[in-house]
């Protein structure tokens, strides 16, 4: 490795922690916390809806934050030469994946808490489709197991998580433009629902990928707890629940298929 080459890769390593700080930083900045949220989950708790997951359904976001940050920790080692490991090429792509992730995702924050929907929308589809090129590394079985647990993982907990927050911000945008489809809550949240599902299940079934059905199921979960809480709509809703159960059984039973597929494979 020439000296310049070798300079190269080390800027693109400490770029890829100062892109992970910034990121972090505009999470936690006050001046950008006005409205005491992070996210369209967020402020969907402010503006409740059948689609309104419980509270603590929010936590997740902070293991996603803590894996990315192993990630960013892990990537600043030496490339691993072992058999079926990521190559040093294929590591330098997820990389600088990582460092456009990380812009994007605060280019979608700040323009969402701006209150400009549109904008942020176009932001967090760009942010999902670095996601996605950056999974598709994994669609084949490969890595070791720090790799899986320091790479393969993050990414998928990651695709998983702003996949949720691309269904919740489609479904405030929509209902902000269509205030009809207020009128029929129910109907409009089994059809987003529904929506949702099918999303989540062309990803699912694409990549294989295990972590993401147990994001999209832990999401499904909260607003389900949401639906059988006194503090919250208190099992009103017995047709929405009854779809959200099915959604997720059929979620689970396609996560299970997935996981078992790729390994026989």
């Amino acid at each position: 490795m020439t000296k310049v080459s070798t300079i190269s890769d080390a800027a693109i390593r400490i770029a890829v922690v100062a892109s992970f700080i910034c990121m972090i930083l505009i999470e936690l900045k006050p001046g950008f916390r006005d409205f005491a949220m992070s996210g369209p989950l967020e402020y969907a708790l402010l503006f409740p809806s059948l689609l309104t997951p419980a509270p603590y359904t929010l936590e997740i976001q902070s293991l996603v934050y803590g894996m990315m940050g192993a990630f960013v920790i892990y990537q600043l080692g030496k490339t691993p030469e072992a058999p079926g490991s990521l190559s040093a090429s294929q590591m330098n792509f997820l990389r600088l994946g990582f460092i456009f992730s990380s812009i994007f995702n605060v280019l979608w924050v700040i323009h969402f808490r701006g209150g400009n929907l549109p904008v942020s929308l176009i932001f967090l589809t760009l942010l999902f489709a670095v996601l996605l090129a950056m999974n598709s590394l994994f669609r084949t079985p490969r890595g070791h197991k720090k790799e899986k647990l320091f790479v393969k993982a993050p990414l998928a907990f990651s695709l998983g998580w702003v996949t949720v927050v691309i269904m919740a911000h489609v479904t405030i945008l929509i209902a902000g433009m269509n205030p009809e489809i207020l009128a029929n809550p129910q109907q409009s949240a089994m059809a987003f629902l529904v929506g949702g599902t099918l999303f989540s299940l062309s990803i699912l079934f694409y990549y294989r990928n295990t972590a993401f059905g147990l994001v999209v199921l832990w999401t499904y979960g909260g607003i389900l707890a949401n639906h059988l809480s006194r503090e919250g709509l208190n099992g009103r809703y017995q047709d929405v629940m009854l779809l959200l159960v099915t959604c997720m059984v059929i979620l689970v039973v396609a996560t299970v298929y997935s996981h078992l597929n790729k390994r026989l494979s």
